[in-house]
């Protein structure tokens, strides 16, 4: 029973943990993302 409820908090935990990467992930791709569109639009206001 107890070893039951230790189990379940790890998953819990693992699954926090999955979350959390996902999240950093997205975060990194938008900023990325930002990035490139922040460098096209400079690229773009010196041809014009």
């Amino acid at each position: 029973m107890i070893f039951d409820f230790e189990e379940k908090i790890r998953r819990r935990r693992t699954h926090l943990k999955d979350i959390m990467l996902n999240i950093n992930l997205s975060v990194n791709h938008l900023l990325s993302s930002n990035m490139a569109l922040a460098s096209s639009s400079n690229a773009l206001q010196r041809i014009s």
